[in-house]
């Protein structure tokens, strides 16, 4: 059951290929190169990969009539790490398939 509901998130498309392809390094890698939190957004929220060290950051700073409104911080890059349960979807999907990127 628990690999028919994988490929069924991988056919509905819920990452990016981009995602899918740092997944597939990361079965290989400890650590990635990623390009921002907004591109892995999915693998980030469902916990399967996590932030080891922040490269880059960019900060916005809106201000209206000289009072700040909005402040925050974007990792624009960081090395990225399997979690323990991406590492699980990893060990998972390789006893179904040896070609993570096959799934697309």
């Amino acid at each position: 059951m628990r690999a028919y509901k994988l490929k069924l998130q991988f056919l509905n498309r819920r990452y990016t290929r981009y995602e899918m392809r740092l997944l597939t390094l990361l079965a290989e890698k400890p650590f990635i190169l990623a390009s921002g939190e907004i591109e892995v957004m999915g693998l980030l929220k469902d916990g399967l990969i996590e932030n080891a060290h922040t490269f880059e950051t960019q900060s916005i700073v809106m201000s209206e009539g000289g009072q700040e409104v909005y402040r925050d911080v974007f990792v624009q890059s960081f090395a990225a790490r399997l979690t323990p349960k991406g590492r699980a979807l990893i060990e998972t999907w390789k006893s179904q398939s040896d070609d993570l990127l096959g799934a697309l």
